[in-house]
């Protein structure tokens, strides 16, 4: 599975699915040229709660 794959199955399981391609076709562009309603947004970090970390 390429890494385009994975985060298009992420986006179909968050119910954010409206690429007309089946996963194995999708491209890493995609991501960005297919996005027409700009629904996604780049985050550059996510923090987790550190009270909910593991040990």
């Amino acid at each position: 599975m390429f890494c385009s794959q994975f985060v298009y199955k992420m986006l179909k399981m968050a119910g954010i699915n409206y690429f007309d391609k089946k996963d194995g076709r999708i491209k890493p562009t995609d991501l960005i040229e297919l996005d027409y309603y700009r629904k996604l947004h780049y985050e550059y970090e996510i923090k987790f709660n550190e009270s909910n970390a593991p040990p």
